[in-house]
């Protein structure tokens, strides 16, 4: 009886022990034990390209994925109502921009008007100096009254004036268009 006592002992420690080994070497499959090591392996930074909550996602775990693929995707809420926002945005510059251009070509045609005034107010001016020196000569050989004289120096002074009026009218008609 002590040599099957033996026996059974034996064979229970040799169970056991092949037990014991086979889960040991199962285990080893699919796990690294070592006591000087280091892990080396490639990785890979995701980086989104917009931001925004994440409505799905379209991949596992330890999945294989190659380059391109969509990882997930976006509730694409927020970016509908931000593109609305800058599309009215966008409307308002452009229409912003319409005004401008009217008050430039409207502040243009007033320049080219004060201009003509002006040129028109110096032609004017010029006669009524032609037409006052006659007058001084024909005054000093008494061949018209003074209120005659006095009336065509007074259309020269207007006429004067008027051009001084009008070229102050085209410095600013010229500084607006330089400020455009």
């Amino acid at each position: 009886m002590k040599k099957w006592t033996l026996r059974g002992l034996i064979l229970i420690v040799i169970l056991a022990a092949g037990t014991y080994v086979t889960v040991l070497f199962l285990h080893s499959l699919s796990h690294e034990s070592t006591d000087d090591a280091y892990v080396s392996g490639t990785i890979v930074p995701i980086a989104a390209e917009v931001k925004g909550r994440v409505g799905k996602v379209l991949v596992r775990d330890n999945q294989y994925v190659t380059a391109g693929t969509p990882l997930l995707e976006i509730i694409q809420d927020d970016y509908r109502s931000l593109l609305q926002e800058r599309s009215e945005a966008v409307s308002r510059l452009r229409a912003e921009d319409r005004e401008i251009r009217a008050s430039v070509e409207e502040k243009r045609r007033l320049f080219v008007q004060s201009q003509a005034n002006h040129e028109a107010a110096a032609a004017e001016e010029g006669l009524g100096l032609k037409e006052l020196k006659r007058y001084d000569r024909l005054l000093k050989k008494e061949a018209v009254s003074y209120s005659q004289f006095d009336n065509v120096e007074s259309r020269w002074k207007v006429a004067r004036a008027r051009k001084e009026a009008a070229a102050g009218l085209r410095h600013a008609a010229a500084s607006l268009e330089s400020s455009v």
